[in-house]
This record gives structure tokens, sequence and C-alpha cells, in this order.
């Protein structure tokens, strides 16, 4: 026992100007910390992934509870480490380490080590904050139904944007630079970065005026470069959409802005779409009209409170034309409800023995002189 004691506080290297000794032991205590971190973040995955996926809000926070939680089990973890070495040193001087200096002094600025670990701090200090701000605005915002949650988004995004600013300021500010003698010196330098950087500086504004005005929100459905696709997140400078292929696309936030793009959800939830077909002349009009409209009404994904209708275009050269209009709740989705749709319809046209027509040719042959 005393050998095993012997050999985890073997001393394996000394700092003398620090009175700083590293020991087995240290590693020992780290290497455990490390495995509690793991298996504390296990369970915080396991006890919110108990929420469930019910809703888009639960599982935004469902997934910002977890990162709240592993952030402060990071905090913890380096917390006990940095404790640790306190077990085989009578006195660690971390406030020496701290005053250690990194760079050279230039006009009076020096950088030491206390500036690195304190923006460390603050990045760390800011995204614990922003996680406990998302999670305020889900319970703010969690029974205001005029509240969507692209609105809640774009709020919680243009929040973000303010703390990131002021953070940087503050760190820039804590470094004894002074901000003024920065901004002026760093102009010539923006105008030129302006110059052959416009469209990407126009980019970033196109994000911001996006994030004011809403006309484009995550959780809309735009038809872009005639592809259907889902406005998943909005950032500063793009803007991640992902199409009914499954695809991902990044677009720049100035083609959101410049050119014309249809949403269909913007105002309303339900959007209209339209379905074609044609019966035989032989067809009663009333009775197809009555069919459809009974078709439509099979399906859940139809608005109950606006009503379908259906118009007899015009006289086709084969058949009669029709077109069942419905609205439907998840435009996204909106492929499958109308297949569906048309399943029922050919189904019930089948039971009442109303005919859909086909292209028929007939061909005359001369008659040859035998």
């Amino acid at each position: 026992m005393q050998s095993l004691k012997e050999a985890l506080f073997y001393e394996i290297y000394r700092f003398q100007e620090l009175d700083f000794v590293i020991a087995p032991i240290n590693f020992v205590l780290i290497g455990l910390c490390i495995l509690i971190m793991f298996i504390a973040k296990r369970i915080a995955w396991r006890s919110l992934d108990a929420l469930g996926n019910k809703t888009s809000r639960v599982r935004q926070k469902h997934e910002t509870l977890y990162r709240l939680s592993k952030q402060i089990i990071y905090i913890l973890t380096i917390l006990l480490c940095v404790e640790s070495f306190n077990i085989n040193n009578d006195q660690v001087h971390f406030g020496t380490i701290l005053n250690i200096p990194i760079t050279g002094n230039y006009n009076g600025f020096q950088l030491y080590v206390y500036h690195i670990l304190l923006a460390v701090a603050m990045v760390v200090f800011t995204r614990v904050i922003l996680n406990l701000l998302k999670l305020y605005l889900h319970k703010a915002v969690e029974k205001r139904e005029w509240i969507d949650e692209g609105k809640e988004f774009t709020i919680f995004q243009l929040l973000k944007y303010i703390i990131y600013v002021v953070m940087i300021i503050a760190l820039v500010r804590s470094t004894g630079v002074k901000m003024d003698l920065l901004i002026v010196s760093s102009g010539a330098l923006f105008v030129g970065v302006g110059l052959g950087l416009q469209f990407i500086f126009a980019d970033y504004m196109s994000g911001i005026i996006i994030l004011f005005d809403g006309t484009v929100k995550v959780g809309d459905v735009i038809l872009l470069n005639n592809q259907v696709a889902k406005v998943e997140l909005i950032n500063i400078r793009t803007t991640k959409v992902t199409t009914r292929e499954g695809e991902t696309l990044i677009v720049p936030n100035s083609k959101l802005t410049s050119d014309t793009i249809t949403n269909w959800t913007h105002t309303k939830k339900f959007t209209r779409f339209g379905i074609d077909v044609s019966t035989s002349y032989s067809s009663d009009t009333r009775q197809v009209e009555s069919v459809l409209l009974e078709a439509a009404k099979k399906s859940r994904a139809i608005s109950k409170t606006k009503k379908s209708v259906v118009f007899f275009r015009d006289f086709g050269d084969s058949g009669l034309l029709f077109t069942l209009y419905v609205w439907v709740d998840n435009s996204f989705d909106a492929e499958k409800t109308l297949s569906d749709i048309r399943h029922d319809i050919f189904a019930l046209f089948a039971e009442n023995n109303i005919e859909i027509p086909f292209p028929q040719r007939v061909v005359h042959m001369p008659k040859t002189k035998a």
C-alpha cells in the first residue's frame, strides 16, 4: 500500500520557481474527472431524451437543455481538474502563472496568460447565457400563438448577435486596447475589404434585413429555383434550406432579398393546390363534382375550415376537364397528400362508374384496287 502511494505521488517534474509539482496522481484524477464527465453527459442526454419529439419547439428545448447541461459539465470538469493539482502541492501559485507575459510590450500593450483564459471564460460564459436566454424565450412564447417558431428564432438570433458584439467589445477593452484608436487605424482596412468583398457584405446586410422584416422565417416553405424547400436555419450570411429530395442547400442571403421568392407559408398556414382530372363526355358533371369533394374530405391534411372547390374548366378533346382545389396543411409534404387524394379519386370513380378517358385515334386506311 505504501509503495502504491509512493508511486502515485512520485515527483515527475518540479517547477522550482512556481513551487509546482507534477505527479502520477494528477493524471489519475484528471482521467477520473473526464470519465465522470462522459458518464454525466450520457445521463443528461438520456434524461432529456425523455422529453420526446412531439413538436419542433419541444425538440429545440430538448437540444438547448442538453447543450446547457453539457457546458455546465465541462466547466465543472475543468474546475475539478485544476483542483486536482492541490493534492500533492502545498501551494500552487496560479497567480504567477496567469501573469506570465505572452508578447512583448508594444506601446504599453502586453498580452498575458490571463488574457487568454479570460477570453475563453467569456466565450463559455456567453454560450451559457445564450442557452439560458433560449430556454427563457421558449417559456415566454410557449402560450403566445402570435409568436410562431420563425419569429422566436428571429428574436433569438438578433439578441445573440447583440450579445456577441457586446462580448467582443468587452473582451477587447479588457486587454487594454483603446477602441477609438482601433477603429481609426482599421478604417482604411475596412474600406479596402468592403470594396473587395462587397458581395459578401451584401449577404451580411441581407441577413440583417431578413431577420428584421421577417419575410422569410425558419419553418417557411418557399419555392426557390423551381424547387420546393423548407427553411431550416437563417444565419447572418447564409440560409440553410432542405428540399423535398432531402438535399441541403446553402443559399446566400442576398439571393433571398434580390430575387422573387414564393413563400407558401408567409401569411397563412394552408396552401392551395389543384388536382386536374378528366372524365368521359357521358359523365354526369354534378356527380363528378360530388365525388371529387368526397375524395378531398377523406384526407386529414386538408383544411376543415377552408372549403375545397371543384371547377369545370373546359371541354377537352378526349373528355370533360375538371380541377379539384384543396387547402393543404403541410405544404412541404403536399405531394404525399395529393397522391393519396388521387388514389381515392380513382377508387371512387370506379365505384360510381365514372370513366377516365384516354386519347384514341382512328386510322383510316385507303382502299387499294385489286
